[in-house]
């Protein structure tokens, strides 16, 4: 898949917290550009165009840029994401069965580099990913939910270049970029 758009519905979760969700668009075109569009009630905006991670917060107006490369703890893991990673060469995966359907197949992925392990689920139909699951050491964890995945589809670079809204404040974190 060199690009694709679709709906999804994510699902953030912590030990002894309330779940919380929020929804939106994403598109995706390789290598590494990716466009999350959060809508209400917590508008957010996430601009990778390749080498920068821009995230706006439209409530606070306040953009925060990094490098892609900082911008994610596990390597591999955000390699797999943007699109640019070898599951081969970066990931052992076991496809696991748990029974209750046979249209989703799970897939678990396990970074040969060290990491938390992403959990997919895969339309048996299609080689569409309409899951995606990840958790930390700390029991924190992201479920993804994709529908309306339109895969190979056109998409401008200019869709993955970040205009920063004017009066915007603009935060660099500290530290290597």
């Amino acid at each position: 898949t060199d690009s694709f758009t679709a709906q999804f519905i994510e699902t953030l979760t912590s030990p002894g917290g309330v779940p919380r969700q929020r929804s939106g668009k994403v598109a995706y075109r390789k290598p590494g550009m990716i466009r999350w569009e959060f809508g209400p009630p917590q508008p957010e905006t996430l601009v990778a165009d390749g080498t920068t991670l821009y995230d706006y917060d439209p409530g606070l107006n306040q953009v925060v840029e990094m490098s892609e490369r900082s911008a994610f703890k596990n390597r591999t893991a955000a390699a797999f994401i943007l699109g640019a990673g070898d599951l081969e060469r970066d990931f052992d995966g076991q496809m696991v069965s748990d029974g209750t359907t046979e249209e989703l197949a799970k897939l678990i992925l396990t970074p040969k580099d060290g990491g938390a392990k992403i959990e997919l689920g895969v339309d048996s139909k299609t080689p569409n990913i309409t899951r995606l699951h990840t958790a930390d050491s700390l029991g924190n964890a992201t479920d993804l939910q994709f529908s309306d995945i339109q895969r190979n589809v056109t998409l401008p670079k200019s869709m993955f270049t970040f205009t920063v809204p004017a009066g915007a404040d603009i935060v660099r974190p500290a530290g290597p970029q």
